[in-house]
């Protein structure tokens, strides 16, 4: 039998601290959107569970500040558990650092949706975790206010098992063996919980979020004591992973996975210029990294004369068409004469096609002049065109 909860958020004023509205939903009653923390009680009422975004040190505060506010007392945070669960970078499709991403901000109702939508992902993670983490995660975590209501929720209590004992036999080979398992485990559970999700998630180039260093910042301590501390006894993981003359004989690598090229053939520069044609790497290179910019020039914007023909191509300023040019690229200043065919090709900059010029599978070369009637294919290769003819100036 489903457990009942309801997900809620709360938009309050910047300068009063007021709640001025209040969005929720339960698969029993629906939605409500509303101002009045009163209606919001009434519609919790019957629920078990209370769940929200940053709800404990926001949302919770406020509300509990009005009066005869009574709402379900088993309370889940799915801040707390995101980076916990899903502890890679980004750490889930709904999440930017500690806010829910929304495509409609300021509202309510929509967070409170995407909560849900959170919540119920970090639930079947959590199912998905080996029987011993999520054994220590209860262990440590269980009492916290942050966690508690979540591990009811799902069913678990702490086990009997000793805590240091299980971190020890599930994280064999992550962690220095005679690391001080055992006072982390007294004194800093939350922070040794959000290291060892760190530790064992097979991951890495996963980060710790801003916000949670701040409100944790001896988690990083914690990892450097546990992965980066080679004890004085030298343990087997100390002894294979710490070593420096055995790291010293090991190949690094830093693996991209964004866009890159090596730019070291004819092939190559033909490839990397056509891969412009496509709109995702556009957006790579001059939408999600600003700062790569182009050499302005003071040109008038492409002309194109009637019965041009331009398909899937990028057409640079200055540049006059009259003929058809698909799947290519022009630089600045190309002329294209009359009836002319540009196919899969790079035409330069400064470079004039005379009437009736077909060029395929081409790179020409800047400041060329094809006469008109010329045919330039590349068969088996790409063809690299020069002709330095004389030209009419245009």
């Amino acid at each position: 039998m489903s457990k009942s909860i309801v997900f809620f958020d709360t938009e309050t004023g910047v300068s009063n601290k007021k709640i001025h509205d209040i969005g929720a939903v339960s698969s029993e009653k629906g939605i409500l959107h509303t101002a009045s923390v009163a209606e919001l009680c009434n519609f919790a009422s019957g629920a078990e569970f209370i769940c929200g975004h940053n709800i404990i040190n926001h949302d919770m505060k406020y509300l509990t500040s009005e009066e005869n506010m009574k709402l379900p007392e088993k309370v889940i945070d799915t801040l707390y558990l995101s980076p916990l669960l899903f502890p890679k970078n980004p750490y889930h499709r709904l999440l930017k650092d500690d806010k829910l991403q929304v495509e409609e901000l300021n509202n309510p109702v929509n967070d409170s949706q995407k909560a849900r939508e959170l919540f119920y992902d970090e639930v079947n993670e959590f199912y998905r975790l080996d029987v011993g983490k999520k054994k220590i995660f209860c262990n440590l975590l269980y009492n916290s206010r942050e966690f508690r209501g979540f591990f009811e929720y799902v069913g678990y209590a702490p086990s009997e098992f000793d805590t240091t004992q299980m971190i020890q036999d599930e994280y064999k080979g992550k962690v220095c063996e005679n690391a001080n398992v055992e006072t982390l485990v007294n004194n800093f559970p939350k922070e040794l919980a959000y290291a060892l999700a760190l530790i064992g998630c097979k991951d890495d180039y996963s980060i710790t979020p801003p916000w949670l260093l701040y409100n944790f910042p001896q988690i990083e301590n914690i990892i450097k004591m546990l992965c980066n501390t080679p004890c004085k006894d030298g343990c087997d993981y100390c002894r294979s992973v710490l070593d420096v003359h055995k790291n010293l004989k090991k190949i690094y690598a830093y693996k991209l996975e964004d866009y890159w090229s090596n730019i070291a053939t004819v092939d190559a520069y033909y490839k990397t210029n056509m891969d412009f044609l496509n709109s995702d790497t556009r957006k790579y290179f001059f939408k999600d990294y600003p700062e790569i910019y182009s050499k302005v020039s003071d040109l008038p914007p492409a002309k194109y004369n009637p019965g041009a023909v331009v398909k899937n191509s990028l057409v640079a300023s200055g540049s006059i068409v009259n003929g058809t040019v698909e799947n290519s690229i022009l630089f600045k200043k190309v002329f294209v004469g009359n009836n002319c065919v540009i196919k899969n090709s790079i035409i330069l900059n400064d470079v004039y096609l005379g009437d009736n010029t077909y060029i395929e599978n081409c790179i020409v070369e800047s400041r060329g002049t094809i006469r008109a009637n010329t045919r330039h294919v590349g068969e088996d290769k790409i063809k690299v065109v020069v002709e330095k003819n004389e030209r009419y100036e245009f």
